[in-house]
C-alpha cells in the first residue's frame, strides 16, 4: 500500500506536467479517430502517459519537476470587459487536399473555459478547414449572445 500512496503523491505533487499530457493524449487519440477512424487501445493510453511522465522526469534530471516549472512568469492575456468572449481557432489538414478538421477554444474574458468545440470537414483543404472554424466559433459566440469578441488565429489568409 505505501507503493500506491507513492505513486499518488508523485502524481500530485506534480500535476502541473501531468495534466498537460492528459490532455495531449486525449487530442492525440481524438485525432486518431477522426482521421484515421483508428479506436486507439484504451489499456495502454494510461501506461504511455505515465512514460511520458517518466521522459519529462529523465529530460530534467530530477524526481520531481515541480523545481522547474514553478517559477513565476509573466504573460498576459487580452481581454475586453465581462460582455467579451476570447475565441482560439486551429485547422488542420492532412495534405492538400485530404481528411480535414478543426478545434476550437471558447474563454469568457478573465480567461476560465467557456466552451470547446471541435468538427470535421470531410476532404478539403486547410484553407477551408480555417474559415470553418472561424465560422462555427463565431456562431457559436452570437448564440451564446455575445456580441464582443476577441479572435486568435494562426492562419493569416483567413485573418
Amino acid at each position: 500500500m505505501d507503493n500506491i500512496d507513492h505513486v499518488i503523491h508523485k502524481i500530485v505533487k506534480d500535476i502541473e506536467i501531468l495534466a498537460p499530457l492528459i490532455m495531449w493524449n486525449i487530442w492525440c487519440i481524438r485525432n486518431k479517430l477522426v482521421f484515421g477512424n483508428i479506436h486507439p487501445d484504451k489499456h495502454s493510453t494510461v501506461p504511455t502517459i505515465f512514460f511520458q511522465l517518466h521522459l519529462a522526469y529523465k529530460s530534467f534530471g530530477t524526481d520531481s519537476l515541480v523545481t522547474h516549472i514553478s517559477t513565476p512568469r509573466m504573460v498576459s492575456l487580452q481581454h475586453g470587459d465581462e460582455d467579451t468572449i476570447i475565441l482560439n481557432v486551429d485547422g488542420s489538414a492532412l495534405n492538400n487536399p485530404g481528411k480535414a478538421g478543426y478545434g476550437g477554444l471558447i474563454r469568457k474574458h478573465d480567461g476560465s473555459f467557456f466552451r470547446g468545440f471541435f468538427g470535421s470537414v470531410g476532404i478539403s483543404n486547410i484553407l477551408h478547414a480555417e474559415i470553418q472554424v472561424l465560422f462555427t466559433g463565431i456562431k457559436l459566440c452570437l448564440e451564446a449572445g455575445y456580441i464582443k469578441l476577441i479572435c486568435f488565429s494562426d492562419s493569416l489568409y483567413v485573418v
